[in-house]
């Protein structure tokens, strides 16, 4: 476990574009939205977000790209896509919130 985050903190950036990239493939390839693969990533995410403590502008940002995303597959009446897209959204949101609280709640009770 150690080592793993040895090699987790040395390639912060590759970390992470695997994570966006996993989204993507999902997004794209996954049809339907109880896949494990679904599971296996949020938690890819929360390992991400623990250990490089990312704040939680990150996250909202990525809720937001999301949530662009997610109109022009509506508008073109293509909802399983913009359904996958929701679900992120949802999901990094979520992320965002738990990390604000867990930054906040340990600035406060450690400080």
């Amino acid at each position: 476990m150690k080592k793993m985050k040895q090699f987790l903190e040395k390639h912060q950036r590759l970390a992470i574009f695997l994570g966006i990239f996993g989204v993507i493939i999902n997004i794209a390839f996954f049809q339907s939205i109880n896949s494990p693969v679904l599971v296996l990533l949020m938690i890819y995410w929360v390992i991400i977000a623990a250990v490089y403590k990312i704040g939680e502008k990150f996250f909202f940002i990525l809720a937001l790209i999301c949530l662009v995303l997610t109109v022009p597959p509506f508008l073109l009446n293509h909802m399983v896509l913009a359904e996958r897209f929701s679900i992120w959204e949802f999901l990094f949101i979520v992320l965002a919130l738990w990390q604000y609280l867990y930054l906040e709640l340990r600035e406060k009770f450690l400080h």
